[in-house]
């Protein structure tokens, strides 16, 4: 038997202070935590002095130092592949774990649902806003459709469905997708359907996986009676005209592996000639200066021909 329960995993990258707060407040929960843990700190090559803050300030974190930005999906499989937990829990620089609580469900509802390969509870913004929701099984699937390369696509968000049994009535419910801010999943479902895709950069690797694991026959559970306190796109906002060109090629990279392959033809032509609104270009490009607007054309050029090798590539 493992002598780690639980192996949480926050890839950084120039965090600075957020991964100070995130971690600051993740050990302060351990601490009185019911479940043995390590804690793994993944850095994307940070030129912040990140590394500096977990060497100094969090001595019981090991730090993994990828050198370079490898993106979300490649760094979190080096911190798993790392681990020696029966469950992995993701977790974004820029969260805080207010308390032991939402630590212990999770860990609680995956050991009562051997047939769950992953588990989320509630989000919510510093303000106290929800910062985001599931959704459900039902619309899970809009994810994979040509809906999702439209610009502004409405999806129905969940907030209550069935209970699961044994847990209390609407304490834990069913879902078909999770976000990755704050995720715990179990390692026997990755050893079966696999880690994260890392071709997915920054950007729908969570939602990839949510749909890997749904047809592999996997539940994933979401915890309404636990919470976490999420900033929401710190990272992202740094390098925004970047984020936006990796969603779209996500949303692309996704249709490509779950969608309807006789569609292909036409998602490929919305992807190219929808691209500049699907990355949101008008309002991205009013935040960069004349040199950024010229630095920003490769990425984008870049980001097209990915596109274009996702299509090829079978």
């Amino acid at each position: 038997m493992s002598e780690v329960d639980c192996s949480v995993i926050v890839v950084n990258w120039n965090g600075g202070e957020l991964l100070r707060r995130a971690l600051g407040s993740l050990f302060s929960a351990l601490k009185r935590a019911k479940f043995r843990y390590e804690v793994i700190v993944v850095d994307n090559g940070s030129t912040d002095g990140s590394t500096r803050i977990v060497r100094e300030e969090f001595p019981g974190a090991r730090l993994i130092e990828a050198g370079r930005n490898l993106g979300f999906a490649k760094a979190a499989n080096m911190g798993m592949r790392a681990a020696r937990g029966r469950y992995f829990l993701l977790m974004n620089n820029d969260v805080e774990v207010p308390g032991p609580e939402a630590l212990d469900k999770l860990v609680r509802v995956m050991d009562l649902a051997p047939d769950a390969a992953l588990a989320g509870c509630r989000q919510f913004k510093p303000d106290g806003k929800p910062s985001n929701y599931p959704y459900s099984v039902a619309r899970a699937g809009i994810f994979a459709s040509i809906r999702n390369l439209l610009p502004k696509v409405t999806v129905k968000k969940v907030r209550a469905f069935s209970p699961c049994s044994g847990l209390g009535r609407g304490e834990v419910v069913e879902v078909g997708m999770l976000g990755g801010a704050f995720l715990i999943a179990r390692r026997e479902a990755v050893d079966k359907v696999g880690m994260l895709d890392e071709r997915f950069f920054f950007y729908g690797e969570d939602t990839d996986w949510c749909l890997r694991f749904r047809k592999a026959g996997w539940r994933m559970l979401y915890i309404n009676s636990a919470y976490v306190v999420h900033v929401g796109a710190a990272t992202a906002r740094r390098v925004p005209l970047r984020t936006a060109v990796s969603r779209a090629v996500a949303k692309f990279l996704l249709f490509k592996k779950h969608g309807d392959k006789r569609l292909l033809p036409l998602a490929l032509l919305l992807a190219i000639l929808g691209y500049p609104f699907l990355v949101g270009l008008g309002r991205v490009a009013r935040g960069l200066s004349r040199e950024g607007i010229k630095s920003g054309l490769s990425v984008l050029w870049e980001g097209l021909l990915s596109i274009w090798r996702v299509a090829l590539k079978g």
